[in-house]
């Protein structure tokens, strides 16, 4: 067992600012289930950390611990008592009561996350070498252990772990070469807090409580229901494991690791395995397909990518910057739709995904795995490694804007597509904006709001369709006169008052003698044939990595019947036209019930007072919008 000497240390706060209960690191995971952010980070780590030529094995085991075993408890929750009571009602600080209880609990559900074939943490713990692989996992934020570590290029992924342990909580454990042995400490991540009159951080390390220097405890027994480490890697145990009681035999994990690292278990790069009281799993490259043909998700979101992974005579492009990138293509008219461009760099992870305007049922994988275009991709991600920046701070517009066009050119040439002709009317530029924001939504930038660029035509973020910008000298502009309608929208109360926007003209009479603005008083009635956007409030967003569209709703009263949708930025072009809802779900919980659709109409919505109605809309396009509720 570990030693009493050992245990949760919290550094003086002296003049620093307060820590409060949220951790900003973990915030970059918010929105994302606790499987998939582990498996990505963690995964991601120990393929960065890969041995020369070996196959990295990563064991997801799931076991629950007695509470008492657990290294340093006792300090640990004195602390988070302290923390709590320091916090007071801060935002947050429910995430603190729920640590002390969980803390509290005979037991735990622990999910050890144990890797081989990878260098394990190397160096010191020590302040002087604060910068090696093994401070900069266990201590360090906003630094990356770089070639020699694990992985990450913000230094956040180790925050992960915090973020899926219900005790803000976990351990690690790690064997590296040439030593013998076997380095543990663990990491909580409370607040700002005080202790015996002593004002003290909100992190926590586990070291030797009275030393000078930070001193890791070496081979003593921590955990015993997971097995001893007898090779080189390394181990992270997550307290309290957040989905331990919904992925019992975490099958989540096994999906997100199946969705995002396909590439890497095809390659035979990766092999990984579940284990907990429920039962086990394995995923490598003979179980692999199998494993994507048996889940309704994996098959028709990931299988088609990794028969394009099948593809034996890639495009293959050169660029000095980069090296050498291929093309990988799957034409099948099964396909409901064009999946567009998955991106992949040296770890063979899921980046993000090029969509491009391209009429045929595809799905094509971009992987640029030299070792230079790896650096510079990795270079130009946003903390979650979820794109490539083409602006703003860590981007090169260039680059991405040299993969894009690479990819496009060869999905036409190799699909058979021809690019379209650009028309040019004479003199209607005079009649456009000089700026096109997306509806409501002006950013003042010069640019369409959630746009890249004006020359970034294609991206896997795209909100609608691309908006032109058209810059038109002062003396050229020109006013002109649009009609509009808008519906009489009835509140809930019989005497209270409508308006309906006028059809045309102004204030008074229109040339037809046709009244302007008109008022009177209305009820809803109680039919259930249509919702307005009058009856809600709503507001609508993109999850990272998702193909859904999210639409929340609120509403005063309840409201049940069919819900006109319209995607904001769509330019009423061809696309707009065909563009249907592929499949949608009204989301309460973990319980999701479908809807029926009939173009962009969703039939037969109940939305209930009081709450927030949460909707996730696909389209037949394999893109996400940005969605509004359709006045009439």
């Amino acid at each position: 067992m570990t030693s009493p000497e050992f245990g949760f240390f919290f550094e003086e706060a002296g003049r620093s600012g307060y820590e409060g209960p949220n951790n900003p690191s973990a915030e970059y995971f918010t929105g994302r289930e606790p499987s998939e952010a582990i498996a990505r980070e963690l995964i991601q780590n120990a393929l960065d950390a890969r041995l020369n030529g070996s196959t990295v094995r990563v064991n997801f085991h799931l076991s629950q611990v007695q509470t008492s075993e657990i290294p340093g408890i006792d300090g640990l929750r004195t602390a988070m008592r302290a923390a709590l009571t320091d916090a007071e009602t801060l935002q947050g600080v429910g995430g603190l009561k729920d640590a002390l209880a969980v803390a509290n609990e005979e037991s735990v559900w622990v999910l050890a996350i144990s890797d081989h074939g990878t260098k394990g943490l190397t160096g010191s713990e020590s302040i002087d070498d604060e910068k090696s692989p093994l401070s900069i996992l266990t201590r360090g934020t906003g630094a990356s252990a770089g070639e020699d570590g694990r992985g990450g290029s913000f230094g956040i992924g180790s925050a992960v772990g915090p973020m899926a342990s219900r005790m803000s909580t976990v351990f690690y454990r790690t064997l590296r070469r040439d030593d013998r042995d076997i380095v543990a400490t663990g990491y909580t991540r409370l607040a700002t807090h005080h202790s015996n009159g002593v004002r003290r951080r909100g992190e926590g390390f586990y070291t030797r409580l009275h030393a000078q220097d930070f001193e890791y405890p070496r081979n003593q027994i921590m955990f015993p229901e997971f097995p001893l480490r007898q090779e080189p890697g390394t181990d992270v145990f997550v307290l309290a494991y957040r989905d331990a009681e919904y992925d019992a035999m975490l099958h989540r994990v096994r999906r997100a690791v199946a969705s995002n690292f396909f590439a890497a278990v095809s390659e035979r790069k990766l092999e990984v395995n579940g284990t907990s009281p429920s039962g086990s799993w394995t995923l490598d490259s003979d179980t692999l397909l199998s494993t994507l043909q048996e889940d309704e998700n994996l098959r028709s979101e990931t299988l088609p990518f990794y028969r394009a992974l099948q593809d034996e005579k890639p495009t293959v492009g050169l660029h000095p910057a980069l090296g050498e990138y291929r093309l990988y293509l799957y034409e099948d008219s099964d396909l409901n739709k064009a999946m567009g461009t998955m991106t992949m760099r040296q770890p063979l992870m899921r980046i993000d995904t090029f969509v491009h305007r391209i009429p045929r049922a595809y799905a094509a994988v971009l992987v640029c795995d030299a070792d230079s275009g790896n650096e510079l991709l990795r270079g130009i991600e946003p903390p979650e490694h979820t794109k490539w920046n083409s602006h703003g701070p860590r981007s090169n517009a260039a680059i991405v804007r040299h993969l894009k066009d690479f990819t496009r050119d060869a999905l036409r040439e190799r699909l058979g597509v021809q690019s379209s002709e650009t028309a040019r009317v004479k003199g209607l530029e005079k009649f456009l904006p000089l700026v096109s924001p997306t509806a409501g939504e002006g950013t003042g930038t010069g640019k369409p709001a959630d746009a890249e660029d004006s020359t970034d035509l294609e991206s896997g973020k795209r909100v609608g369709m691309t908006l032109a910008t058209y810059e038109v000298p002062a003396d050229q502009q020109k006013s002109f006169r649009a009609s509009v309608r808008r519906p009489a929208i009835a509140d809930q109360d019989a005497d209270s008052p409508i308006h309906k926007g006028k059809d045309a003209g102004g204030a008074g009479e229109d040339r037809q003698g046709r009244g302007g603005d008109m008022t009177g008083t209305g009820a809803q009635g109680e039919g259930t044939s249509r919702i307005h956007a009058g009856s809600v409030k709503f507001r609508s967003f993109q999850p990272q990595g998702s193909e859904y569209s999210v639409l929340v709703l609120r509403t005063g009263v309840d409201a049940e019947g069919d819900l006109p949708l319209a995607t904001l930025g769509s330019d009423g072009g061809e696309e707009a036209n065909d563009l249907s809802i592929a499949r949608a779900f009204l989301v309460d919980g973990l319980d999701r019930k479908e809807l029926e659709s009939d173009g962009l109409t969703l039939k037969n919505v109940a939305i209930l007072a009081g709450t927030a109605n949460r909707i996730e809309v696909s389209f037949n396009t394999g893109r996400a919008y940005r969605l509004a509720v359709k006045h009439g």
